[in-house]
């Protein structure tokens, strides 16, 4: 009896040590303690043994290929022959490989940071790169640990008080002056791809612009708009360069621009539609 209650006590003292090793692992399996923010909601990981959690490497944010390429609303596929990712939707055709600081969108090579890897069985890609490919913006917040991404824009409201063409938003070919309150601006070019693969549109506007925003519509039926943030440079008194970048490809023809700004309550509204 004695010998079974000694052999009973360190069963027991075994198993909670165990636990106690477990409960370690989980609590340490966030060393680099990230946050990913995606459209306002926060990216849960470590729910389970299958879904571990981003870390960085060589100042680069590595994170699960297949949670972040559909988060960003992407079809994905592993070959397990060649170790390499693929990902596409409408307007973006992705390839990485593990090991390549290579990679190719749209047909188009880019070279990387930090080379997509195998890291407890698991598949992790540059996080920044991966978002921006797809025309996200990614913000890093060293103080908090945080990536934020912001991809998509509510789909714009029609009808718009006050705003240009008696309420209802007007067509405009490209160079043709639009309006919106104070606000006046130009699309005037689609331009071809920068050294980065971009696909730039170019434009003039009035004002400086941090929330002017674009849904470039492709050919493509059924296809999602590409949606992206507008930018502007200051070139002379009250006159400013105004770019949008984008990954549509290059082989498929813009159908529209709808330009977005915000309204009195602050909400994204179309307020133009340029036609090529």
């Amino acid at each position: 009896m004695k010998k079974l209650s000694l052999l009973t006590v360190f069963s027991v003292v075994c198993l909670l040590l165990f636990n106690v090793f477990i409960l370690t692992c989980n609590v340490s399996a966030n060393p680099d303690n990230i946050t990913i923010i995606v459209n306002g909601e926060m990216m849960e990981f470590g729910t389970d043994a299958n879904d571990p959690y981003p870390y960085i490497k060589e100042g680069r944010t590595l994170i699960p290929f297949r949670r972040i390429f559909e988060k960003l609303q992407m079809e994905v596929t592993w070959d397990n022959e060649t170790r390499t990712v693929h990902a596409k939707n409408e307007t973006t055709v992705m390839e990485l490989g593990i090991g390549r600081k290579t990679a190719i969108v749209n047909g188009e090579e880019h070279t990387l940071d930090v080379a997509p890897e195998i890291t407890d069985d698991r598949t992790f890609v540059p996080l920044r790169f991966v978002s921006e490919s797809v025309g996200a913006d990614v913000d890093w917040d060293a103080a908090t640990r945080t990536v934020t991404i912001t991809f998509l824009i509510d789909s714009p409201a029609k009808e718009i008080p006050g705003g240009p063409g008696g309420g209802t938003v007007k067509a405009y070919k490209l160079g043709e002056q639009a309006s919106y309150g104070d606000k006046v601006f130009t699309v005037d070019e689609i331009g071809e791809r920068d050294k980065s693969g971009r696909a730039v549109i170019t434009g003039t506007t009035n004002f400086a612009s941090t929330d002017m925003y674009v849904e470039i519509y492709s050919d493509i039926i059924g296809a999602s708009p590409f949606k992206t943030q507008a930018y502007t440079s200051k070139v002379d008194d009250g006159k400013y360069v105004l770019r949008i970048f984008h990954y549509q490809a290059s082989n498929t023809p813009i159908r529209k621009i709808v330009v977005l700004l915000p309204d009195d309550n602050g909400n994204k509204v179309a307020v133009a539609e340029y036609m090529p």
